[in-house]
């Protein structure tokens, strides 16, 4: 069937194309932040750490059932896939201490103890309940430009504040589409590469393993318009 340009450009235009790297991975709960205080601004932080993740697939395991001609397929289970991270490291890897800890909470806290000696319990697992937690992946994407509506807005602003406005941005960002994984957990803390020919950064690979997945659609929008400039009145740069 033949077609044009225009309706070939209109029908990607429509609804838009998904960008890989407008997304947010937040640990919404673990049991770190429950029991030791001091991780808080980590896991909280571990949203500008965690620079990629997959967004999950799903498989389904089936059994094959044959009374006469072709087989059939049956599904009778869905097959988790484990959700993989990528973390950007700090200095002392408080990022790997995060999910190692997370894990201790699962196998023992022998890892952790500098008395080498043997003490009762230290390798006992964990409860399930007590080491599962929810990680949240977004996926984000651009509004439409509001350069215009923007510039409107700060002209006015010129007028009534006396304020020599210098640079200006408007972004509007839209939740379009959210997965929860519920019960998750690390199930592997991959080891870390480390070279003297390495001019990079330390990068930590880091298996969620999880019992279910949901998934929603969202229309989200979360406008942050950052204005800064001159205020002749007060003598200093601000930013509204």
């Amino acid at each position: 069937m033949p077609f044009n340009v225009s309706t070939f450009t209109s029908a990607i235009s429509d609804t838009g194309l998904a960008k890989p790297a407008l997304f947010e991975c937040l640990i919404v709960k673990s049991p770190i932040v429950d029991r030791i205080t001091n991780f808080g601004k980590t896991q909280q932080n571990l949203r500008f750490r965690i620079e990629s993740v997959n967004f999950i697939g799903r498989n389904i395991s089936t059994f094959d059932q044959n009374y006469h001609g072709p087989v059939r397929s049956i599904a009778y289970r869905q097959a988790q896939q484990t959700c993989s991270m990528t973390v950007i490291l700090s200095q002392d890897m408080r990022e790997r201490e995060f999910f190692m800890q997370w894990q201790d909470y699962a196998l023992g806290h022998a890892r952790t103890d500098k008395s080498g000696r043997v003490f009762p319990n230290m390798f006992d697992t964990g409860y399930y309940d007590d080491y599962v937690g929810t990680i949240y992946i977004d996926q984000y994407s651009y509004g439409d430009d509001k350069l215009n509506k923007t510039q409107e807005l700060i002209n006015q602003e010129n007028k009534k504040n006396n304020v020599d406005i210098l640079r200006e941005r408007q972004i509007e960002k839209l939740l379009k589409y959210r997965i929860s994984l519920e019960e998750a957990y690390p199930i592997s803390v991959n080891d870390i590469s480390m070279s003297w020919i390495e001019e990079g950064y330390a990068r930590l690979r880091v298996d969620m393993k999880y019992f279910y997945s949901r998934e929603f659609e969202t229309n989200i929008i979360e406008t942050d318009w950052v204005v800064s400039g001159w205020d002749a009145t007060s003598g200093r740069y601000m930013r509204y």
